[in-house]
């Protein structure tokens, strides 16, 4: 791909080989859904399976990009590793383990480019009914308290499944954290 891509899709993987082709498919066949000109970046945070082998595969598609990260960095560096490396002016993050539906990047899309001119970031939200009771617990024990100590309010149920601009992308990606909910630091 020559040209800078409209979308960009982060997906941050470790040890997803089993569902990698899976992952890749829903995502590319839902990137196309939206029109517009895409890239799909997976950052591979140092994987000790057969995913960084099956980088091969895919190799020869433009529109796929993989990057490695050698020692595991985990999920928010890997995520921020994406986000550098992303050229669409949307930019769509989303777990690789498949949590994230990516049948929503379509929706989510159109969501962000209704938005009003400005920065422009779009939460998927994760509903109570889709976790288990002691899951749904501990996420509203941690988002309460990551809510107390936020100076700006964080919606209920966020996390890493988003859509933002390059804009936001960036600053997210410069955020000198190890490990960080990036719903929380986008928000």
């Amino acid at each position: 791909m020559n040209h800078s891509p409209d979308l960009s899709v982060v997906l941050p993987v470790r040890n997803e080989g089993r569902i990698l082709r899976e992952l890749i498919s829903r995502c590319r066949h839902s990137a196309e859904k939206t029109g517009l000109s895409f890239e799909l970046i997976l950052v591979d945070d140092a994987s000790s399976d057969e995913t960084a082998s099956m980088a091969s595969e895919f190799g020869r598609d433009p529109a796929i990009r993989f990057l490695r990260q050698e020692t595991n960095l985990g999920q928010f560096r890997a995520t921020q590793q994406g986000l550098r490396s992303s050229r669409g002016a949307i930019v769509v993050t989303l777990d690789g383990d498949l949590q994230d539906p990516p049948e929503l990047i379509p929706r989510m899309v159109a969501a962000f480019r209704s938005l009003p001119d400005g920065p422009r970031l779009v939460f998927g939200r994760k509903s109570i009914a889709s976790l288990g009771s002691a899951l749904s617990l501990g996420r509203m024990a941690f988002h309460s308290l990551q809510a107390a100590f936020a100076e700006w309010p964080i919606p209920p149920g966020i996390g890493s499944y988003c859509a933002m601009d390059q804009k936001i992308a960036t600053h997210a990606a410069a955020i000198p954290l190890r490990a960080a909910n990036l719903g929380a630091i986008c928000a």
